[in-house]
């Protein structure tokens, strides 16, 4: 691997020449994004009965492309260009009609965290015809159908060309596609996500409705079923950071792709955002500072990986323990089997739990052996010190200073997971009753 023959002085070089991707490409390949937002707005749901479904808002959240060092010249003819969010609101719109917003998830250039050799386009739809979770759960395959069915047309048409992933599932929650055009060198492959809009509005640095979230702990079945529903908050969680820390993102994402696709069994590996999650930790954690050594930086991600069975690591960006019910909810995901990643936008979403983290370990302590790990006199680079477990009391997200690794006993002691209980609907526990909700804050 190249990476394992780069001095770690030279990291960033690496970035910037081997990671970066080309501007010029990108701009270009984005039009084949603005071609399925128009055929989603302007071609898929013409024809249904009414009422008819209209686009609210296109809000570009994650994109990766298919990258080489060769410019694109050609461009996919499609419909007229992509509307603004605020030409595509019709403020004439009435509640009979199904409204249908389109997002971008993922991490991509959306975020500032895209590869150059990346492949992939997730579009996360957000429809009107929704009302609740238990809606898009039971609607979402028809949704999926039309979708399919038009894009159909539209390589009958001529159009563009579409090919499609054999989805085995009973009720798919993706569409997944790959999109080729003869003026686009490269094709590129879709995921498109049909949602309900949980979160309406999103403002950027106010938090979000407590009761949101407890309504998704009381309707969600399995943990980070419906995490499509807070694309937004995702995406602005990893975009709104420094520069130089997505650079970091994306040498972990170069280095976790590596050696997932060429000696570990990738259906059982952490999915790629749970890595995203602990590096944005490592450095909020160790450093917090927007100039840092590249070296130490992932030289802390791996040493984290090492230690994924003391990891226990949230956010209180967009919730917190504030609100008792919703305390008590976060409180029982903390206490569940290490490591515990809790998705920053969706606390129902314990990233990566289940997942062969053991296997990730075993790569990690082999790349600190490497040149990219090692100091000019051939020595380790040090990691940062940074917190293994964080407490309920201490916030996530404001960082003043390097914090201590607790002592293993005091882990053990403080954070012992409890049993699970087994509801008939939900994975997760009712709120309890108001005789409980006076004490059980106190005690976890």
């Amino acid at each position: 691997m190249e990476l394992y023959n780069t001095p770690s002085w030279q990291l960033d070089k690496f970035i910037q020449e081997e990671l970066q991707p080309d501007s010029a490409f990108l701009e270009q390949l984005s039009v084949a994004v603005h071609t399925i937002c128009e055929f989603l707005r302007e071609t898929c749901f013409t024809g249904m009965p009414p009422p008819r479904t209209r686009v609210l808002k296109v809000i570009k959240k994650s994109v990766s492309f298919k990258e080489n060092s060769q410019t694109v010249r050609g461009r996919i003819r499609a419909c007229p260009r992509l509307p603004t969010p605020m030409e595509t609101m019709d403020k004439d719109t009435v509640g009979s009609q199904q409204e249908l917003s389109c997002s971008l998830q993922g991490g991509s250039a959306g975020k500032g965290t895209a590869l150059r050799n990346s492949s992939d386009a997730d579009l996360v739809m957000f429809l009107s015809c929704f009302k609740n979770y238990e809606d898009q759960e039971k609607n979402r395959a028809e949704i999926i159908r039309e979708i399919q069915r038009r894009l159909l047309q539209c390589q009958q048409q001529e159009r563009f060309e579409v090919e499609f992933e054999v989805n085995r599932w009973p009720n798919p929650r993706v569409l997944s596609f790959q999109l080729r055009s003869k003026r686009l060198p490269e094709s590129v492959d879709f995921d498109v996500l049909p949602a309900y809009d949980a979160l309406h509005h999103v403002v950027r640095d106010y938090k979000t409705d407590p009761m949101v979230y407890i309504r998704l702990f009381e309707q969600c079945t399995q943990g980070g079923e419906f995490s499509t529903c807070f694309t937004e908050l995702q995406r602005d969680f990893i975009s709104k950071r420094p520069t130089k820390v997505k650079s970091l993102i994306r040498l972990v994402k170069h280095w976790y792709k590596k050696v997932s696709g060429i000696r570990l069994p990738r259906a059982t590996l952490p999915p790629q955002y749970a890595l995203e999650l602990l590096t944005v930790y490592a450095w909020e954690q160790g450093s917090g500072e927007t100039k840092f050594s590249m070296a130490e930086a992932f030289r802390t991600v791996l040493d984290l990986l090492q230690h994924y069975e003391h990891l226990c690591i949230y956010w209180t960006i967009n919730y917190d323990f504030e609100d008792i019910t919703l305390s008590y909810y976060l409180s029982r995901q903390l206490r569940k089997s290490r490591p515990v990643i809790l998705d920053p936008a969706d606390p129902t979403n314990a990233v990566g739990a289940g997942s062969r983290w053991d296997l990730v370990a075993a790569e990690a302590k082999i790349c600190c052996t490497q040149w990219c790990c090692l100091d000019v006199h051939g020595r380790p680079v040090q990691p940062w010190d940074v917190l293994l477990e964080q407490m309920p009391w201490q916030s996530q997200g404001v960082h003043t200073a390097p914090a201590r690794i607790l002592l293993e006993g005091v882990l053990r002691q403080t954070w012992t997971p409890g049993p699970e209980p087994a509801p008939a609907i939900s994975t997760f526990p009712g709120a309890p009753h108001a005789e409980e909700r006076a004490s059980f804050c106190t005690v976890l």
